[in-house]
């Protein structure tokens, strides 16, 4: 019997298909694995995002009631300043 050239190519061509789907079915595997491993550090990844998303927020809430409180300030310091010269001026005008 003799072998015939075009089906031996075949069958090494097959062979070869064979060698590459096993080859990327361990490399998705593997894949897989690391993915599975690296699961719990993206969530942790996550949830810190998260958490410092949220302190980011509170911070700034913080930051605006504080400057609201100093422009607050401010003004009463101004109103105070300005009734003192008042009775400063009264004093002098009247009592001096």
């Amino acid at each position: 019997m003799q072998v015939d050239p075009d089906n031996t190519q075949r069958n090494q061509a097959i062979e070869a298909i064979e060698r590459s789907l096993y080859n990327i079915t361990g490399m998705f595997k593997q894949f897989g694995a690391l993915v599975n491993e690296h699961q719990v550090m993206v969530d942790r990844i996550d949830k810190n995002t998260a958490d410092a998303l949220d302190d980011i927020e509170l911070a700034q809430d913080e930051l605006r009631q504080t400057h609201e409180n100093v422009a607050d300030n401010r003004k009463l310091m101004l109103k105070i300043f300005f009734i003192l010269m008042i009775f400063v001026t009264f004093y002098i005008v009247v009592v001096l």
